[in-house]
């Protein structure tokens, strides 16, 4: 709790490089699926378009995907379809990632909330990790939107300017 509490009110200094979002996502998942958080019953998909490169601080990067995933696996709680998607836009000027499950979704009442920090609905959760995720986001210069339907599953869509 308080390393998250540390992270979020004081986050570290940008480290900025040049960030192979295929690369980055594809080695995140390969320690994602070896944590114990991971639950062999959840099928993943990768759909990434090659060669798609931010400016951003790499373990910031890993921090953000790796917040995403814990949350998408404890949602589907132990079964459903993990999907994990990167994309430039047509004009080559924003890298788009999104982190999708087909858990039990955010209720209503609870979207507009989820990004406050201390919010939470998992027992023994600090309610930091998305606030933490919205800090990094914002910080590179990019967008997070967050798309759910109970029962179906939510969806959390990151733009980046492209590098």
């Amino acid at each position: 709790l308080i390393t998250d509490f540390l992270l979020y009110a004081h986050p570290p200094k940008l480290n900025m490089k040049k960030v192979d979002i295929g690369a980055l996502v594809e080695n995140t998942l390969e320690v994602f699926s070896r944590s114990p958080q991971w639950t062999k019953g959840i099928k993943l998909t990768k759909i990434m378009e090659p060669n798609i490169t931010i400016s951003a601080d790499p373990q910031q990067l890993e921090q953000i995907l790796w917040n995403l995933l814990i949350n998408a696996v404890d949602a589907m709680q132990d079964k459903g379809t993990l999907e994990v998607k990167a994309h430039k836009d047509g004009t080559g000027q924003t890298v788009t990632l999104i982190v999708a499950d087909t858990g039990k979704g955010i209720p209503p009442k609870n979207i507009d909330k989820i990004f406050d920090p201390f919010f939470t609905t998992k027992e023994g959760g600090s309610g930091l990790g998305l606030s933490i995720v919205h800090k990094i986001v914002e910080i590179h210069g990019g967008n997070i939107a967050v798309e759910s339907r109970a029962h179906h599953g939510t969806s959390f869509t990151l733009t980046f300017p492209a590098a």
